[in-house]
């Protein structure tokens, strides 16, 4: 073999190691839609959408819709304050998960506040498809308080 055929088998074998060694995660599936609502019927559907709220609303939906979404699909949602007097910029207020399991395409985030509700100011909910630490949203379904 000649030197410059052992230096490409070389390169091929040591590519082939790293590759071996790396991570590939694809996944078909995607949102087809997000919305916020007061409400949601029976079948999780968003009822009354809208991206304002009094601030003594009982719960907030966030709904999400799913395309193309294997079993083993993750979600997350994050509600924070964007901007609200007297409290820091974007600060966590809750955060959950739901796996979507089967035909499970439409899942149904909840925000309940606490105490006396919400102060007026900005805020918002991140969505994020399939979340790996570091990852920016999928989606950004901004809301206000008034």
């Amino acid at each position: 073999m000649n030197r410059k055929t052992s230096i490409v088998l070389f390169l091929l074998i040591a590519l082939a190691a790293i590759g071996a060694t790396c991570e590939v995660n694809y996944s078909s599936a995607k949102i087809s839609d997000a919305t916020l609502a007061k409400e949601v019927n029976a079948n999780k559907e968003a009822i009354d959408n809208t991206t304002s709220f009094d601030p003594a609303v009982p719960v907030i939906h966030c709904v999400v819709k799913l395309a193309n979404a294997p079993e083993d699909t993750k979600l997350k949602a994050k509600w924070s304050i964007v901007n609200v007097a007297g409290e820091e910029p974007n600060t966590k207020m809750v955060e959950s998960n739901i796996d979507a399991v089967g035909k499970n395409n439409i899942l149904d985030f909840t925000f309940t506040p606490s105490g006396k509700g919400l102060p007026p100011g900005e805020y918002k909910v991140d969505v994020y498809l399939n979340p790996k630490d570091g990852d920016q949203p999928t989606k950004t379904l901004p809301f206000t308080i008034k």
